[in-house]
């Protein structure tokens, strides 16, 4: 029971790994390169690359698709997370991608700068 257990647990931090992996500026090139090709990533292919955004400001539906504006922090769920880190000093990187009518317009890697002890 203890090898299932930990067997569930290491998966399921793989699949988290995976997700903030994906918060890198190569990801965001990659976004912007396709949406300059014609060839828009859809949001339901940056979800399914990122996860759920930590800030979602973005809305939509089946019809237009969505539209806004989303941001995923690295090691952040929620945007008090990331306020939180953020106020302590911790290095958060961050990506913010841009939809109009479900497809990915643009994106915007920022990498997180540890807050220098005074």
């Amino acid at each position: 029971m203890k090898k299932l257990l930990f067997l569930f647990v290491l998966i399921f931090a793989m699949i988290a790994f995976v997700g903030c992996g994906n918060i890198s500026q190569s990801y965001a090139d990659k976004v912007n390169e396709a949406a300059k090709a014609g060839e828009a990533l859809t949001y339901d292919e940056v979800i399914k690359a990122l996860g759920e955004p930590t800030i979602k400001a973005s809305k939509g539906g089946e019809i237009l698709g969505v539209s806004g504006i989303d941001t995923w922090a690295k090691g952040c769920d929620t945007a008090e997370e990331l306020a939180a880190k953020v106020e302590a000093g911790e290095a958060v990187d961050t990506i913010v991608v841009t939809f109009l009518n479900g497809k990915a317009t643009l994106a915007v890697f920022t990498e997180g700068k540890a807050k220098e002890a005074e």
